[in-house]
């Protein structure tokens, strides 16, 4: 957004950057994106921390939940969701994956399907939850405008 606004207002850009280099400043939208402000670097800086360390705490949520199966097996996860989809609204669509699963697992069909739509169902629910979750601290932190408001943020 600073790239497009400095192509698009090169003088009021060049001003507003030469007056928060003076001030030792850098220049930085509003929460809101809305206008263009000088912000102290520090902050700054603090704030993309702060911005790291709630994305390692998610990710490391994300890989406890899906450290219980190996990569390659979540890699069928889209297939199998698809299938089960298309099983559930007519049975006699192909689901050469989940026929491939039913007969190495040697368990009802139907039954399958019920297990993988229910593991889904499961999934998104921790993960919408998660995901809003960190939407919310990464809103948390651009609207942080002193250290000690940063500071505060804390994802326990």
């Amino acid at each position: 957004m600073i790239k497009e606004y400095a192509k698009n207002n090169p003088k009021i850009y060049a001003a507003m950057a030469a007056r928060a280099n003076a001030e030792n400043k850098i220049l930085g939208f509003d929460n809101d994106g809305l206008f263009l402000r000088a912000i102290d670097k520090e902050l700054s800086l603090l704030k993309a921390d702060k911005l790291s360390e709630i994305n390692v705490i998610y990710e490391s949520r994300v890989s406890q939940v899906n450290s219980e199966s190996p990569q390659s097996e979540i890699l069928t996860w889209d297939i199998q969701k698809i299938e089960a989809e298309k099983y559930i609204l007519d049975s006699s669509s192909p689901t050469p994956f989940i026929d491939g699963l039913v007969e190495a697992r040697k368990i009802d069909k139907s039954a399958l399907v019920d297990k993988i739509i229910s593991k889904v169902s499961a999934y998104n629910s921790f993960m919408s939850s998660l995901t809003g979750e960190r939407q919310f601290y990464e809103d948390k932190i651009k609207e942080a405008d002193t250290v000690e408001k940063l500071n505060q943020i804390i994802w326990e």
